[in-house]
C-alpha cells in the first residue's frame, strides 16, 4: 500500500468521528469490557503483472496498531473499527465483527437496486416524481426547501444524483420506496452475493430508532422529531 501510516491514521480518525456523529453515544449501553485488538491477513486480490510475493506475508505497523487499540479504549459509546491493507492483505479491528448500523453508507444498496430497476426497463432516470410534504423524512435533506405546497416535481435522475452527491435522506426514501421497499434492496444484494449486509426499515424508522424514539408521521420534516429527540 503507498500510503503512510500517517495517511492511514488521519483516515481512521475521520472514519471514528463519522461514527460517533452517525450514532449518539447517550442513548447506548457501554461494554462492560473492551473486546480485544485483532490483527488478521486475507489473500491479496489476485494481480496478473504483480511480482512474486514473499512468503512471509507482511503486517501492519506498530503506530498502526497503537492507534486503533487507543480509539478503541477511549471512544465513549459504541465503536467498530476495521482496517484492510488491499495490497497486503492483513485487517486490523476493534470489534469489528459486531453488526452496526450503516447510515448512509445504504445508500449505495439504494443507488444499485435503482440502476438494476433502469437497466430492466422498469423505470427510467428521466421518469417524473412529485414529492410533497408528507415524503420528508429526517435530518439532513436539503429538498426539504423546495418542497412548497403545491409540492415539487423532479426526476429519478436528479433524486439519485441527491441522494449520492448530498446524502439527501427523503432523496434516499423516496428512491427506495420506487424500487420496491427494503425488501427489493435485500433482494438484490443477495441475487449479487452481497454477504453480511442487510438493509431496512428505511431512512424515517431507522433514524428514529436511532434516537430510541418510535416513527410518527406528524414528525415529518425534521423540526418537531428534533424537539421530540432532545427531550
Amino acid at each position: 500500500m503507498s500510503i503512510s501510516v500517517s495517511h492511514r491514521l488521519a483516515g481512521i480518525l475521520a472514519a471514528v468521528t463519522s461514527l460517533g456523529a452517525c450514532v449518539p453515544a447517550g442513548r447506548q449501553p457501554m461494554r462492560p469490557a473492551p473486546p480485544p485488538l485483532t490483527v488478521t491477513t486475507v489473500a491479496p486480490a489476485p494481480r496478473p503483472s504483480a511480482p512474486a510475493r514473499p512468503s512471509t506475508r507482511p503486517q501492519p505497523a506498530a503506530d498502526l496498531l497503537n492507534a486503533v487499540q487507543a480509539l478503541g479504549a477511549s471512544f465513549k459509546g459504541q465503536v467498530g473499527i476495521t482496517v484492510r491493507d488491499i495490497d497486503e492483505g492483513w485487517v486490523v479491528a476493534w470489534d469489528g465483527d459486531t453488526r452496526r448500523p450503516q447510515q448512509s453508507v445504504s445508500k449505495l444498496w439504494v443507488a444499485i437496486a435503482v440502476m438494476d430497476a433502469v437497466d430492466r426497463g422498469q423505470i427510467s432516470l428521466s421518469d417524473r416524481v412529485t414529492l410533497t410534504r408528507a415524503d420528508l423524512t429526517l435530518f439532513h435533506q436539503p429538498i426539504r426547501a423546495l418542497i412548497g405546497a403545491d409540492g415539487y416535481t423532479t426526476t429519478i435522475d436528479e433524486l439519485l444524483r441527491g441522494a449520492m452527491t448530498r446524502s439527501d435522506n427523503t432523496c434516499n426514501d423516496v428512491l427506495l420506496w420506487r424500487v420496491g421497499g427494503p425488501a427489493a434492496i435485500n433482494r438484490m444484494l443477495d441475487a449479487k452475493g452481497v454477504e453480511g449486509v442487510t438493509f431496512g426499515p428505511g431512512e424515517r424508522v431507522l433514524q428514529a430508532k436511532t434516537a430510541g424514539l418510535e416513527w410518527r408521521p406528524e414528525w415529518a420534516g425534521a423540526g418537531a422529531f428534533s424537539r421530540r429527540a432532545r427531550r
